[in-house]
């Protein structure tokens, strides 16, 4: 699946929401700390080559052949 997983996870369980706000402190840090890791990681990700579909199309015929 190639997924990349940051190191920290954010789960809530319902008593984090049972005090109304859903500012619980703990939950709010645990938030900044997944956010600045996925942002740093995606800071350092090899940006992908964007490929043009048109460039190089398949041919029609090799379409059809699939049915």
């Amino acid at each position: 699946m190639r997924a990349i997983p940051v190191p920290t996870a954010v789960f809530a369980a319902s008593e984090v929401w049972a005090g109304g706000d859903g500012t619980s402190r703990p939950l709010v840090e645990r938030i900044d700390r997944a956010e600045a890791e996925l942002a740093d990681l995606l800071a350092r990700r090899p940006q992908a080559a964007s490929v043009d579909p048109f460039e190089t199309p398949t041919p029609f015929e090799e379409m059809l052949r699939a049915f």
